[in-house]
């Protein structure tokens, strides 16, 4: 019984209270007419009940979500298709609710009207989100509702998907090395391995690589330009280190320098595994080995949290993942204590490549100087510093030589 009063409308249930109370107001005056209209308004919803339970409810569904992953402002069409499978008659008019997490877009309703049987139809929507992460798409909820939207039976179907949102990157250049030396800063990772480990195999020409490297019978069989390709321990040993720290960074959501932080490491992250690098990621909340696609780590990036309770710093984490023949560790870090910058400044570089930094100049820093001194104290160690107030700024501060620093006193490259 409560389930038949659950699916009346405010409507039906407006109709059906009010023709009661018509109809005893009637008996207590004698009135015929009223009585009359009080029945009719009484019977309306009920006839309405019985009308939506007799028609099928048996409706399929089938969902696909094109693409299953997305970037940060970009969208995905979500589509599905509803099939009335019943052997005969057709269904109420029927609407369609899907069900899309707060703040990704309002809810889809769709109203189809009446499936016979066999019938089918499809619906599609667009979805987008402002903030990275894993978002739940469904169930679907299916409504049947009778001509004069006294009566609503509802049913969920299904369980739905996920839309994963990775963090806005930005195309990146190839990493310029010192002057002193002659390769470029591909080449120089590259020519880090000891002789006798190159991998004969060759693959083709790309921008950057040694002429030196060229593989002449490939070429000539190929009739393209082809080149030694290399394996090389170190490779699967490059770091980069994403600070995670709820109190490294400032703000929340879209603005927040956490937010900054993450799409700076997938920018790097896609550069340096098409340069045919491996990596190693590591968060203030875990790591991720031997993440040699940039897919991997752009999903480890689009969940990753913001680290609360008993934070881990940057300097301990390095102290476990940074060894004599690491040579680059890529830092992206918040907001660092004088005391976290020397510990930070104390890991090595090779002789050939420098270990990066990327400051985030709009973290909660204790004041302007503190980040121009941390700015000073990893140069003279022998780090390349970057300073970004916003990811726009990475693709020239990236590519910019390394014997040509940001002046101390300059916060942001413009």
């Amino acid at each position: 019984m409560r389930y038949l009063w659950q699916a009346l409308t405010p409507r039906g249930r407006a109709l059906l209270g009010g023709g009661l109370l018509v109809v005893a107001i009637a008996l207590a005056i004698g009135e015929r007419d009223l009585m009359r209209a009080g029945v009719l308004a009484t019977v309306l919803p009920l006839l309405s009940l019985v009308s939506v339970l007799r028609t099928p409810t048996r409706v399929t569904h089938t969902r696909s979500l094109e693409p299953r992953r997305v970037a940060v402002g970009e969208q995905a069409r979500v589509r599905i298709r509803l099939t009335n499978v019943a052997g005969r008659g057709s269904t109420a008019s029927l609407r369609l609710i899907d069900s899309v997490p707060p703040g990704v877009q309002a809810r889809p309703r769709f109203t189809l009207g009446r499936l016979a049987s066999g019938e089918t139809r499809e619906v599609s929507y667009r979805v987008a989100s402002p903030t990275r992460g894993r978002f739940p798409l469904g169930p679907l909820r299916l409504a049947f509702v009778d001509p004069l939207g006294c009566v609503t039976l509802e049913r969920t179907v299904g369980s739905g998907t996920h839309l994963l949102v990775i963090p806005r990157t930005v195309a990146l250049g190839p990493l310029p090395t010192r002057q002193d030396s002659t390769d470029s800063g591909a080449n120089d990772a590259r020519f880090t391995a000891s002789p006798g480990e190159d991998d004969t195999i060759p693959r083709e020409y790309r921008q950057g690589d040694d002429l030196r490297r060229v593989h002449w019978p490939a070429t000539a069989r190929q009739a393209t330009l082809m080149v030694r390709s290399e394996e090389h321990h170190w490779l699967q040993r490059s770091t980069l280190l994403v600070d995670t720290r709820a109190g490294a960074h400032t703000r929340r959501g879209t603005g927040s320098t956490l937010e900054l932080a993450l799409s700076v490491a997938g920018s790097i992250a896609c550069r340096t595994i098409a340069d045919g690098q491996r990596l190693r990621l590591v968060t203030s909340s875990g790591t991720l080995d031997a993440a040699n696609r940039a897919d991997s780590v752009l999903d480890a990036l689009a969940v990753a949290e913001a680290t609360r309770a008993a934070p881990t710093r940057p300097s301990t984490l390095l102290s476990d993942i940074s060894t004599p023949d690491t040579p680059a560790i890529i830092a992206i870090v918040g907001a660092l204590t004088k005391t976290e910058v020397q510990r930070l400044s104390q890991r090595p570089g090779s002789a050939r490549r420098r270990h990066t930094a990327v400051l985030l100049s709009e973290a909660p820093w204790p004041s302007p100087e503190a980040m121009r001194a941390a700015q000073r104290t990893l140069r003279d160690a022998g780090w390349r510093v970057l300073v970004l107030s916003e990811l726009e700024q990475l693709p020239a501060a990236w590519s910019a030589p390394t014997s040509s620093p940001f002046p101390p006193d300059v916060d942001t490259p413009k």
